[in-house]
């Protein structure tokens, strides 16, 4: 057990003779002189102190992996689609079509799922799981807030600033809950945006995905909680609201969703793709086998999968899972899902492309904002704006990953350090590892 109450994997604690403790890199960067304490009752040359991030988490997950990529790519291809519809750029033949096999904001709220949960469990409290989610999010939401209000307040398209104290009340809510509509129903302000003269509409459309992220990390405490009380009493509730949800998607209508603008903005309406990663990351230590390594089986799996399905669904253009889900879209993104988690754990050297570096989430943030932005300067179904789009949104997200997001995540490490450093504390003090 690591003293940040992850698990060994099985495989290590057979490994002889030496007895392998995974600790806090605070601790296990001093070596020997902790042997003595945690490997009490154990000859000291056989006590081998690790930092939990060298091993396993919880039920055996690696920590090396893809999943910063695939939310790279998941990014791009949310670029691609909002591309080809908005900016009327031509969709490459054919590539229009394979890449809505490929639904980036389902794939995101799949590895949601999977990493959240990994969060969730690797966490010393849920206050220290909630630091984590809020460093992750807010800095550059609130900054691509502030920098969408400015735009709209430029071109004549933010009347609320005639009630200041009413709009940083609007701005609060709207920054909290990721949602311009929460906003503006949560303070009664009447027309928080008006008619710009340059944007032809507010330049974002993305944000509702954060608010079904920010509730779906609200509510996992809670199922997680249960689940460590009693593990089949927690099985059963994360099944229980994947059925209800999946309901809900298949009795809603797109034309729901276009009527009710908060229809689509929650949780309970996507939760089953949530489930999905939940149920695979809980389980990993037995599932594991089934994804790592096995991309090609999984690609083949999908692709074959997904052609003999759309000639039953008559869909040859995108997969929907957001209403009116059937029995084809259900398929459809679960064996997704076990792309995504292959693709994950599958050639894991191709992570280290990135350098640590994560683009995505500034790529997805601010692309809309660009292509509005060329909307408005008359540039549209033009080949050549594919470079500006995908070149513009990738330079602004690198100005915000290293200006913001990667400064501020330095934060959750050094929280990490203080919480290991009390621990390590409470070691000194008592001579006992606390649980």
């Amino acid at each position: 057990m690591c003293l940040d109450g992850t698990k060994k994997s099985s495989r290590q604690s057979r490994d002889p003779p030496t007895r392998r403790l995974y600790a806090p890199a605070a601790i296990a960067e001093a070596g020997s002189a902790w042997s003595a304490i945690l490997g009490e009752g154990l000859a000291p040359s056989t006590v081998e102190i690790l930092p939990c991030s060298e091993g396993h988490g919880d039920n055996g997950v690696s920590h090396n992996n893809n999943f910063d990529l695939l939310r790279l790519l998941a990014a791009l291809q949310v670029v691609y689609m909002h591309s080809v519809a908005v900016l009327r750029l031509p969709p490459g033949g054919d590539l229009y079509i394979v890449l809505g096999c490929f639904p980036g904001v389902a794939c995101f709220f799949l590895i949601s799922g999977f990493l959240v949960t990994d969060s969730y469990l690797r966490s010393a409290s849920v206050g220290d799981y909630s630091f984590r989610r809020a460093l992750r999010i807010y800095p550059a939401l609130i900054v691509n807030l502030v920098v969408i209000d400015l735009a709209m307040y430029a071109t004549g398209g933010l009347s609320a600033v005639q009630w200041p104290g009413r709009y940083l009340a609007y701005f609060g809510v709207a920054a909290a809950t990721a949602s311009h509509d929460i906003g503006a129903w949560a303070t009664q302000i009447p027309a928080t945006y008006g008619a710009s003269t340059f944007f032809m509409a507010v330049p974002s459309g993305v944000l509702w995905t954060l608010t079904v992220e920010l509730s779906f990390y609200l509510i996992l405490p809670i199922i997680l909680a249960l689940y460590q009380r009693n593990r089949w009493a927690g099985l059963g509730v994360i099944l229980g609201l994947a059925i209800v949800s999946l309901a809900h998607a298949h009795q809603i209508t797109s034309a729901d969703l276009a009527a009710h603008p908060l229809a689509g903005s929650h949780v309970g309406l996507y939760f089953w793709i949530f489930a999905l990663g939940i149920l695979a990351r809980l389980g990993w230590s037995r599932l594991s086998h089934v994804f790592e390594g096995k991309l090609v089986i999984w690609a083949s799996v999908y692709a074959i999968a997904t052609c003999a399905l759309l000639g039953l669904s008559g869909n040859v253009t995108t997969l929907n899972y957001q209403s009116s889900v059937g029995v084809v879209a259900f398929i459809r993104v679960t064996l997704l899902a076990g792309l995504v988690l292959s693709a994950a754990y599958s050639f894991k050297s191709a992570s280290s492309l990135l350098r640590g570096n994560d683009l995505s989430y500034s790529i997805y943030l601010y692309h809309m904002l660009l292509i509005y932005s060329l909307i408005g300067v008359g540039l549209t179904a033009q080949s050549w704006l594919w470079l500006v789009v995908y070149g513009g949104a990738g330079v602004i997200a690198a100005i915000s990953w290293f200006l913001i997001e990667r400064p501020v995540l330095r934060l959750k490490y050094l929280g990490q350090r203080e919480w290991s450093l009390r621990r390590v504390g409470a070691v000194e003090k008592t001579g006992q590892v606390p649980v």
